[in-house]
């Protein structure tokens, strides 16, 4: 089976993040329609939660006369007793150019465990973890997200440069896997 080779600095990012458990109480005020009907009201209702995200890719690739569609691409969010964990579809393989010794390289992006956090009066939390820098250091990566209750998704708001120097933001909405 052919491969597609994702090349992203959204997965990128992703794959160098992580959040710290949330230990803030939970508030609960049945006369307020936003909190009895939130699906996710601390870090412990994401415990066992699946969630995606699905990359559309357009129509296609052509080359010469013939081309080629492209199929969507769903990227995966599930959350543990402890960390967070993104995946990636079989046919994906995502890496990052690093310099190793002098030379640049490509590194295949496999995984990272990421704690998290959650507050429910701001409707955002965090995921943090620690990755290598083009260096070989490690740094702590913290990417935020925001909970929507009225759609039920988390939102990833990801910085991208494809020149390295104009920036541009890209929204990951993962949907809830029922």
């Amino acid at each position: 089976m052919k491969k597609i080779f994702l090349i992203a600095m959204a997965a990128l990012t992703l794959g160098m993040v992580a959040c710290s458990k949330d230990e803030s109480p939970v508030v609960n005020n049945a006369n307020d329609p936003a909190v009895s009907t939130a699906r996710v009201k601390s870090a412990s209702d994401l415990i066992g939660t699946e969630w995606n995200y699905t990359l559309e890719l357009g129509d296609g690739i052509t080359f010469g006369t013939d081309s080629v569609a492209l199929p969507a691409i769903v990227f995966g969010l599930n959350f543990d007793s402890t960390y967070a964990h993104f995946s990636f579809p079989t046919e994906v393989e995502a890496y990052n150019f690093v310099e190793i010794n002098g030379e640049m390289t490509m590194t295949q992006i496999t995984g990272v465990d990421y704690e998290y956090s959650y507050d429910f009066s701001t409707k955002t939390g965090a995921l943090i973890g620690e990755a290598e820098d083009d260096n070989g250091n490690t740094v702590t990566s913290t990417l935020p997200f925001t909970y929507d209750e009225t759609d039920d998704v988390i939102t990833f708001v990801v910085p991208v440069s494809f020149d390295g120097v104009n920036e541009t933001n890209v929204s990951l909405i993962f949907e809830r896997a029922e």
